[in-house]
């Protein structure tokens, strides 16, 4: 139903009108995702993915091309005035009066939210106090420091206790202080209210997000909770060590042995090291002991042993392998210290962010002729990450093939924007954007329905 999440995004698009000689620009593009009451949503993109169009789009700064965007059980584009009573907002440009001061702009803020003047009064106090902007809370925020105006930013969002919470960038230009104190405060926060958060910081999201999704060229490439992320697309593990003097090279040859190609030397500095691994490192590892204990003629309890670590590996097991050894070889080859590791979420970032679809140049137009393409990827966006199948060209525009596929084998064509199914917004023509639609049997086509063509324009939706 509609109030069982505080945020519900489906098919969201948003084109940008072209503006002189440059072309219509698509910055959102079939954005469809949930967030649940008390829950801190974390959105992750570089500059220019889409994340502040989206926050725009659910707080009604700009309204959606194409698709529906919940908030709070209330329609953005046909119940905005009950989304704007129930939401916070702290956008990236602080909403500041210069010449206010903190208090007064709270004030200010709490009259336009319709609070009564007794509770603005307490609510600004206690906001002030929890965010630590009492020392300045009587001076004009123009002579505040950027940490301070994004304080009094983030205490107008909360300002009223609304169900759901939009922060664009909350923590940039604050100290390290500053900002973990922040997180201390937004971390009470969802345990009362739903946050959206963007940020460029992925310790923060680490710090506070439930769930991640991570957004390039305006399209969701992955959602999932931390740990499903980094077990999906974190690429193996990190393994850092640190050598005796004098033994850097014996601790390379031990790893080299070891691993193979399944380790790669990413960091030297002195006597430390930091190696990529491979998922399959410490199978291939263990391998390599089973191998070795065969040859050798080493007693069979010692090769089943290998063999076992292995297994382990395989099933997940691969972390404790590692560690167990490194254990054991560390004094032989000179390890001081040593720490094994998932990656970041700033590594699975940047991995998905380079993986991320292609955008046009600029001037190239939006609306170009789409032409049929094999094994196009297929973006399925679910919690646990984006699973990326393969979907089957079955027609081509023009053609004579049945445009009615099974919906597990859609017909799927490839363009400047990536792969398009039916039934999905396409085309973009005079800042309008338009649905493929599976076409209507011979006996049901209208006189200008083209012979055999697999789609026809079922909609519009004005930009």
């Amino acid at each position: 139903g509609r109030g069982e999440h505080a945020v519900l995004v489906r098919g969201l698009f948003k084109v940008y009108a072209k503006r002189g000689g440059a072309a219509p620009k698509l910055a959102v593009r079939d954005l469809s995702m949930r967030v649940r009451p008390r829950e801190c949503f974390g959105l992750l993109g570089v500059n220019g993915a889409g994340k502040s169009t989206t926050l725009s789009i659910l707080t009604g700064v700009h309204a959606p091309s194409a698709g529906v965007a919940l908030v709070a059980g209330h329609d953005v584009t046909s119940e905005l005035a009950r989304v704007f009573s129930r939401i916070g907002y702290c956008p990236q440009t602080d909403p500041l009066l210069d010449h206010l001061s903190a208090r007064e702009t709270l004030h200010l803020y709490g009259a336009l939210k319709n609070m009564h003047p007794r509770d603005i009064a307490s609510a600004s106090e206690a906001l002030v106090e929890t965010l630590g902007l009492s020392p300045h809370a009587h001076r004009p925020t123009a002579s505040y420091s950027g940490g301070n105006k994004r304080k009094a930013s983030l205490a107008i969002a909360l300002l009223g206790s609304p169900a759901v919470i939009f922060l664009d960038e909350p923590s940039s230009g604050m100290d390290p202080l500053a900002r973990r104190h922040m997180w201390a405060v937004l971390g009470a926060e969802a345990s009362r209210r739903a946050i959206v958060l963007t940020s460029h910081a992925m310790e923060e999201c680490e710090a506070l997000c439930h769930r991640v999704a991570v957004i390039a060229g305006g399209r969701l490439r992955a959602l999932g909770g931390l740990q499903a992320l980094k077990s999906r697309f974190g690429h193996g593990y990190i393994l850092e060590l640190k050598c005796e003097p004098g033994r850097v090279q014996s601790v390379r040859a031990f790893v080299a042995d070891a691993f193979g190609s399944k380790a790669r030397l990413d960091e030297w500095h002195g006597l430390k090291l930091k190696y990529l691994m491979e998922p399959a490192a410490a199978a291939a590892a263990a391998a390599v002991a089973t191998a070795a204990a065969a040859a050798d003629g080493v007693a069979r309890p010692a090769a089943r042993e290998a063999t076992g670590a292995a297994v382990s590996a395989s099933d997940g097991g691969q972390l404790a392998w590692l560690f167990e050894l490194v254990e054991k070889r560390r004094a032989e080859v000179g390890i001081a210290e040593y720490a094994a590791s998932q990656p970041t979420l700033e590594q699975v970032f940047l991995e998905l962010a380079r993986e991320a679809d292609y955008e046009p140049a600029d001037g190239e137009p939006l609306n170009d002729e789409l032409t049929p393409r094999g094994d196009c990827d297929g973006a399925a966006a679910e919690d646990g990450g984006a699973d990326h199948g393969a979907a089957r060209a079955t027609s081509a525009l023009g053609a004579g093939a049945d445009a009615h596929a099974p919906a597990h084998e859609p017909s799927v064509y490839a363009g400047p924007m990536g792969a398009l199914a039916v039934g999905q917004w396409v085309g973009w023509e005079d800042s309008a954007l338009s649905m493929l639609r599976p076409s209507p049997p011979s006996s049901e086509r209208g006189d200008g329905d083209a012979a055999g063509a697999p789609y026809v324009v079922a909609a519009q939706a004005r930009v």
